[in-house]
């Protein structure tokens, strides 16, 4: 349930808290306590995370389970920070979690571990503060609190954690996760008879336009559900947020589009992607460019393949090869193939030879198989390749086809990619229709939604590349030359 009543703040046992754990903490600097204190949406958020329930049949504490949600820049991560030190003093178990470890240890203030770090540094130049493990990830505290991190980026890796014990559980950016994740944390939430603290279940995060299960989950869980009296939702975005310049980083907010609009901007947990549109055609018509005449020396590019495969009934088999631009980080979607016949083997020879007149000489193929749907083996497409004098990788895709493609929009949109106006001039006929692979592509684009009745093929395997290369930019001469 939506919680928003200030008066709660002024409960005694509250303000004994705060003066204990927050104002007399060892280990946050003063200016983070002002901040806080002067914040009531952040002080509403530690009164719920640390509200005292008995249940009555089994005369334990309940579990306070927390959503802390909304738009951008409400100062979430600083919060997670101020509550995992919040009972420094007493010797429990907290665990902070986040999908991958690069994002848990970012520096400063882009993690929790980061401002905790940080803070530490401040208050303790000495290294008289904290006590940090660095094969068990944690801290331990003055007071004997271990706060512990820990990423969980597929659902068996989070098994490892059922015999764990917890006091709280931060999770950061929890709506990246699966629910058989959260699931499987919350069980770790225990402590023996003889004590008393608060179990706390915490997860922060903005609605996240590509995991629409647990955004649902969330919404009706924690935001909409009255009943469960110890669910509940605690709002801190931008326009919470005290200590920011709220209109000027509104103008940033606007410059989206309307999906991320009504996920960073208005934190809107119920809304469903893909309903005021995907992208925009004239956004599409400006990234239409003379790629010969763009690129400045094709001796410092790459060329790529990015094939999705046939599946069953009205699916087709997609070849796109992207040009990737050394020099400027530009990629380029250079030319696009499709057939509905299961044979796909004409295509990627013609595909190719096409590429080969055009100046492009692409040596690797990158091959895109969902699970129970190819129509060949893996060793099949290799012997293929192999014959092309070709190397082959072989992806798994992840996630639906909506949440692959956000990516993609947004390196459109930040001009980072770019699509050949060749496409214009090359034509695809079916069932006597005859339409350029421009427009095809766009209109699969313009159509995107979160469940697709017809497979937008020519956006799938585009996506595919993107995704493909921009994981692999940093290194993507010797993986094209090894296929990584």
């Amino acid at each position: 349930m939506i919680v928003n009543d200030y008066r709660v703040l002024n409960e005694s046992w509250f303000v004994n808290f705060i003066e204990k754990s927050l104002i007399k903490n060892r280990h946050i600097p003063n200016d983070i306590k002002k901040g806080v204190l002067e914040y009531h949406q952040q002080l509403l958020l530690i009164y719920y995370c640390f509200k005292f329930n008995i249940d009555p049949e089994s005369l334990s504490p309940q579990v306070n389970n927390i959503l802390c949600g909304g738009g951008k820049y409400g100062g979430k991560t600083l919060m997670g920070a101020v509550i995992a030190l919040l009972l420094a003093e007493e010797k429990i178990t907290i665990t902070v979690t986040r999908q991958l470890y690069n994002d848990l240890f970012e520096d400063g203030k882009n993690s929790i571990h980061g401002y905790i770090t940080m803070w530490d540094n401040q208050l303790y130049p000495n290294g008289n503060g904290l006590k940090w493990n660095a094969k068990e990830r944690q801290y331990t505290t003055l007071g004997g609190a271990v706060i512990k991190f820990r990423a969980f980026n597929y659902d068996k890796k989070a098994d490892s954690t059922q015999s764990k014990s917890n006091h709280i559980i931060i999770n950061d950016e929890a709506l990246q996760n699966s629910k058989k994740i959260l699931d499987n944390l919350k069980s770790t939430l225990r402590q023996d008879k003889n004590s008393f603290y608060p179990l706390l279940f915490l997860c922060f995060g903005n609605p996240q336009l590509n995991n629409l299960t647990v955004n649902n989950y969330f919404d009706k869980t924690y935001i909409k559900d009255k009943t469960k009296t110890n669910y509940f939702y605690i709002r801190l975005q931008w326009d919470t947020n005290p200590h920011i310049k709220q209109a000027e980083y509104e103008q940033t907010l606007n410059e989206m589009d309307e999906d991320e609009k009504q996920a960073y901007k208005n934190g809107n947990f119920s809304h469903i992607p893909g309903v005021t549109g995907f992208i925009k055609k004239e956004l599409m018509d400006t990234r239409c460019i003379n790629v010969d005449k763009f690129i400045k020396s094709l001796h410092d590019t790459s060329s790529i393949l990015f094939m999705d495969l046939a599946g069953r009934g009205r699916d087709k088999f997609a070849v796109w090869t992207y040009t990737y631009d050394y020099n400027t980080g530009n990629m380029f979607l250079d030319n696009a193939s499709q057939t509905k016949t299961e044979e796909g083997e004409e295509l990627i020879i013609s595909h190719v030879e096409e590429d080969n007149d055009n100046g492009r000489y692409p040596g690797v193929g990158i091959l895109e198989m969902e699970g129970g749907s190819f129509l060949y083996t893996e060793k099949y497409w290799y012997d293929i390749f192999d014959n092309l004098d070709m190397d082959l990788d072989v992806e798994k895709p992840v996630g639906n086809k909506y949440a692959r493609a956000i990516p993609l929009r947004k390196g459109l949109k930040n001009e980072k990619v770019y699509i050949n106006e060749r496409l214009k001039e090359k034509n695809y006929t079916e069932d006597e229709i005859t339409q350029d692979y421009y427009t095809l592509f766009c209109n699969e684009m313009l159509q995107m939604k979160p469940i697709m009745e017809v497979s937008p093929n020519l956006v799938d395997s585009a996506t595919l590349g993107y995704n493909w290369i921009r994981n692999n930019k940093h290194y993507l001469r010797k993986a094209v030359a090894s296929v990584v």
